[in-house]
């Protein structure tokens, strides 16, 4: 398949039923295409690209890999019309969410250890 967004989650999901799945960048396979942009035209540039010994294919993406490049050209590749906001406003709510649940795994354990020496000390008195 040629790759883009959708192609690693089909390429995922083909995979688990079994397929032995390959994904191409599109640049690698346009040479291949012989007439207008069609599927038919598509497929058959992608059925002759496949068979080229030399061909590269590109590694398929986990959802979290897609999530982290999601959020890089969002932000870090904006340009244009509304780039300025895009970034002003996605930046704190990028590092919100993570400064969040950073903050939140690291006062479980200490939370937990506060109560469990209150209830210690109160037990200690009798009041527990």
């Amino acid at each position: 398949m040629e790759a883009c967004g959708s192609a690693h989650h089909w390429a995922r999901e083909l995979r688990k039923l079994g397929h032995d799945v390959r994904l191409m960048p599109a640049a690698y396979v346009k040479p291949y295409v012989k007439r207008g942009k069609t599927d038919a035209a598509d497929a058959e540039a992608i059925y002759e690209a496949v068979r080229r010994p030399t061909m590269r294919f590109v590694e398929i993406k986990s959802e979290d890999q897609q999530a982290v490049l999601a959020i890089h050209r969002a932000l870090v590749l904006s340009s244009g019309a509304g780039a300025a906001a895009r970034v002003s406003i996605g930046f704190p709510v990028l590092f919100g969410i993570v400064l969040d649940s950073t903050l939140g795994l690291l006062m479980i354990p200490v939370l937990y250890a506060v109560f469990q020496s209150l209830s210690e000390r109160l037990a200690k008195i009798g009041l527990r």
